[in-house]
């Protein structure tokens, strides 16, 4: 888990529009507390389609 975990964080950040990378080193290299941070600080995310529209990364099905 602990090295998968990074390249989720990645996208999930690219999906709630979070591009300060020091929030995703600093989740990233705590392996216990940092995914735990995560869940709790994150943004939600957006909802309307025009909000996911402006998103560079689309979720295909």
């Amino acid at each position: 888990m602990a090295v998968i975990f990074p390249s989720l964080l990645g996208d999930d950040m690219a999906r709630r529009g979070l591009a300060d990378d020091r929030i995703f080193w600093a989740v990233s290299l705590v392996p216990l507390l940092g995914p735990l941070v995560d869940l709790c600080l994150r943004p939600p995310l957006p909802e309307s389609a025009t909000e996911i529209a402006t998103f560079p990364l689309t979720a295909r099905n």
